[in-house]
């Protein structure tokens, strides 16, 4: 597993670069690079979450093991770089808080209702199948399994329905 995650690591680093790194990069949490970063940190909540499905005896694994016991803190900083790549981007709009009830509310409430309205379309279409499959199951097994009882009649053993008593 040490290795996977060694090559994830080498992978995530082929883009990086290293410039202006004497002054201050004012350019350091844009949205390009607030992703680019939010891209590693998914792929160490992933790594995280993963290590705890799996376990093997490797001595190497140790310290793969103990390197995601903080994966709570990268689902942190995920969030952080999230939320300030948003912020920046509203920023840099003009009106969108003023617009956000028109443009983004209003089409999460309608897709909202439209799924609640397909949920309840196909839940009441597979419960009233599983009821008439449910009816028709019974229906058989009453057939099949109808109880019978012996009964003396006119000093003669007989076997008949119990619905003939």
């Amino acid at each position: 597993m040490i290795y996977i995650f060694i090559l994830f690591v080498l992978f995530s680093l082929i883009g990086v670069s290293f410039k202006n790194i004497s002054g201050i990069d004012h350019d350091a949490l844009s949205i390009e690079r607030t992703t680019m970063i939010n891209g590693f940190f998914v792929g160490i909540v992933f790594f995280s979450h993963f290590n705890s499905y799996v376990t093997t005896n490797n001595s190497f694994d140790n310290i793969y093991y103990s390197f995601f016991k903080i994966g709570q803190l990268m689902v942190t900083t995920f969030l952080f770089y999230s939320g300030y790549g948003i912020y920046e981007s509203i920023k840099s709009k003009k009106n969108y808080i003023d617009n956000f009830l028109k443009t983004r509310i209003f089409k999460l409430y309608v897709s909202v209702f439209v799924a609640m309205i397909l949920y309840l379309i196909l839940n009441s279409i597979i419960g009233i199948v599983q009821e008439i499959r449910a009816k028709i199951t019974l229906d058989r097994l009453t057939v099949v399994n109808a109880p019978r009882t012996k009964v003396v009649r006119d000093g003669h053993v007989s076997e008949i329905d119990s619905t003939e008593l």
